[in-house]
């Protein structure tokens, strides 16, 4: 039996309603009524952030914060809008973070450096069944860039939101080589059911 991941984005947040870079300690708005998942789970985590551990709640995951899966860290931009980031840095910065992902002139990370973290993670995941990790849009985004092994510059052209969800598959558990089995957006994830479902055991 192979390894199988199940990606979802935190559900809405105030953050991502005003295009506003967000802050750790956002809290969903409001909190949906989601769950609870019904696929069989062998192991759940989430991004450390207050909204990922919610998300994960809501969907009765009993799911534990890990910084590998945060969101990207946008430095001294956390909690300002577009339009603050322009009057304090610029647009010329603000249009080198959008067209280049090597750009960390916010003092945080960069879009390359979150693929390289993201690519770290789904190394050291090992186990059968599926999986689940509850984490940011960003993180989303990453992980189809790196599945697909397209460059870091596609990180935009990726569609990834609030409650959308990610599923890879690995035809071995240790091994390399994730796939891209799907980009759903809520709830078709939730709904799903598939034969390789029911020959998981064990849950979150």
């Amino acid at each position: 039996m192979g390894s199988r991941l199940l990606a979802v984005a935190h559900a809405p947040t105030a953050a991502t309603r005003t295009a506003r870079f967000p802050l750790d300690e956002d809290e969903l708005s409001p909190v949906p009524e989601l769950g609870p998942l019904s696929r069989r789970l062998t192991w759940a985590t989430s991004g450390p952030e207050r909204r990922c551990s919610t998300t994960a709640s809501v969907l009765g995951v009993n799911a534990s914060g890990d910084v590998a899966w945060a969101d990207l860290d946008a430095g001294r931009w956390s909690g300002k809008s577009l339009e603050e980031v322009v009057a304090t840095d610029g647009a010329q910065a603000l249009q080198r973070w959008l067209g280049d992902p090597a750009y960390d002139g916010h003092g945080g990370e960069s879009v390359a450096a979150l693929h390289e973290r993201v690519r770290g993670s789904l190394d050291l995941h090992e186990g059968d069944g599926l999986a689940i990790v509850v984490t940011s849009p960003a993180v989303l985004r990453a992980l189809v860039v790196v599945a697909l092994g397209a460059p870091a510059e596609a990180h935009r052209q990726v569609s990834a939101g609030p409650l959308d969800g990610v599923e890879l598959s690995r035809e071995r558990p240790g091994g390399s080589g994730w796939s891209l089995v799907r980009l759903r957006p809520y709830p078709q994830w939730l709904q799903a059911r598939d034969l390789a479902d029911d020959r998981d055991g064990g849950s979150a």
